[in-house]
């Protein structure tokens, strides 16, 4: 189900795009990102959010009745340390801007070590639980469950290869400790 499917059937009380469970747990920061001219307009608020880790507040303030979630950043992004309690998730907003160039990081936690990235994606977990619990029950978070495609089809409809295959085995290592560690009882989208 896409964003724009479930703006049919709910109402969205908001959204936080391009953000890391490891990122969106750490301590927050401010950007100005006003005088990036290569962010369009309407993305520039992701950054400040990841950044300043609007989410949990956000959740305080509308109390929505269902969270979905999607893994795709902790899968395939890399987080970027500003200091030692503060990270930002290296979205594809910060990674096609003059940004990433500008920010500098302490350290970088990348997939190069999946072992690492997910001893450190599963502490994450475990303080997001905590965080979101006073908001929901466990049937009322949704975690959107995929892969990634293999192949797609251009104008032509070819089915050019991919030059830079897609990574599923490092979102299946993402998506199986969250189906072990969320309880059994959370719905599930297909």
């Amino acid at each position: 189900m896409s964003i724009l499917t479930i703006n049919l059937f709910f109402e969205v009380s908001f959204t936080q795009f391009h953000s890391s469970l490891i990122a969106l747990i750490t301590e927050s920061t401010t950007i100005d990102v006003t005088h990036y001219e290569d962010i369009p307009d309407e993305k520039k608020r992701f950054v400040v959010e990841d950044f300043e880790k609007m989410m949990f507040h956000q959740l305080e303030q509308s109390v929505p009745d269902y969270l979905i979630i999607d893994f795709y950043s902790d899968a395939l992004k890399n987080v970027g340390y500003l200091d030692k309690e503060i990270a930002i998730t290296i979205s594809p907003i910060i990674e096609q801007s003059r940004i990433k160039d500008e920010l500098t990081f302490t350290r970088i936690l990348d997939h190069s070590d999946n072992e690492k990235y997910l001893s450190e994606w599963r502490k994450a977990l475990q303080e997001f639980k905590k965080r979101i619990q006073p908001y929901f029950n466990n049937n009322q978070i949704i975690i959107n469950f995929c892969e990634l495609t293999t192949k797609y089809y251009d104008e032509n409809k070819k089915s050019p290869i991919l030059s830079k295959p897609r990574p599923n085995s490092c979102l299946q290592c993402v998506l199986e400790p969250a189906k072990r560690r969320v309880p059994k009882r959370i719905s599930r989208c297909a």
